[in-house]
């Protein structure tokens, strides 16, 4: 993963002020999520930029389908790729009216400065997801989100967002991976609620799960396949971890998992899948 080193060094500072000043971490705690996430979005921005350099796009069009947050993924990317290339950016987001974070100064500032055109949408409104305007982007993505969403509303937000890729678009999805090496484990061990939360009536009532569904490679690239969907690249890959509340011991065992499953096919904890407009491999109907 060396390749995506100068990538994350540079959208580290980013990523801590987000954290420090939007989320609000201690100083200790930013540092951690800064680079997690540093090194999460550098993935994004590498497929991004070689898609601009294949096309010789002189203005990329990006929709995030996943919702600002916090905001460390658009702002970091945004100002990476305003920084360094000769190109436009139009950056769209679309977010829940109920986001904390759209009336955090530090938050606005971003938006304002980096020119995000925010628009509010709510995943309770299956039926209008992502607007009714006509726009097509070369870049589309849903990272850190499906593992959020029941399977109807995954499902029909991922044939909505179809329609508006551009038909040489690439959709980047990003999503926990169901059998990482430290779920196996998991698994083994006799835990079979592994990393599940928010899944309970609070939560439906808020409008937005935690994590209630996890997916491997396999299930995902078949799923986006029955959507019309090919796959272009898919891997899984480790960021590391945000603070937590474990002892060094368990620390320590949690880091050479992460290093044993990067020589294993497809156990790292993060899937990531850049797929594109293609022909439907339909999932038959069972019950």
């Amino acid at each position: 993963m060396k390749e995506f080193k100068p990538i994350s060094e540079k959208i580290y500072s980013v990523c801590y002020d987000v954290e420090l000043n939007v989320t609000r971490h201690n100083e200790i705690d930013a540092a951690k999520w800064a680079r997690c996430n540093s090194v999460r979005h550098a993935h994004t921005i590498k497929s991004i930029i070689k898609i601009i350099c294949e096309q010789k796009l002189k203005t990329v069009k990006v929709l995030n389908a996943s919702g600002l947050a916090c905001g460390h993924q658009d702002f970091s990317i945004v100002k990476y790729l305003t920084d360094t290339g000769n190109f436009d950016v139009e950056w769209t987001a679309f977010e829940s009216p109920n986001s904390e974070y759209l009336s955090i100064p530090a938050f606005d500032k971003y938006v304002r400065e980096l020119n995000i055109n925010v628009e509010l949408s709510d995943f309770k409104n299956e039926t209008n997801l992502y607007g009714d305007k006509e726009n097509y982007y070369d870049v589309i993505l849903l990272t850190e989100i499906v593992e959020h969403l029941d399977h109807s509303t995954m499902l029909r937000a991922l044939r909505r967002l179809r329609m508006k890729l551009a038909d040489d678009g690439i959709l980047i999805i990003t999503t926990p991976n169901l059998i990482s090496l430290l779920n196996r484990i998991r698994f083994l061990l006799g835990d079979g609620d592994i990393c599940y939360f928010g899944d309970g009536i609070t939560n439906l009532e808020k409008g937005l799960y935690g994590h209630i569904t996890l997916y491997d490679l396999n299930r995902l690239q078949r799923i986006l396949g029955d959507l019309g969907y090919n796959i272009k690249n898919s891997y899984t890959f480790d960021y590391g971890s945000g603070p937590r509340d474990i002892s060094f011991i368990k620390e320590l065992l949690h880091k050479s998992i992460n290093i044993i499953s990067s020589y294993l096919s497809n156990s790292s904890e993060c899937i990531y899948i850049e797929c594109e407009k293609g022909e439907r491999a339909e999932i038959l109907n069972a019950i």
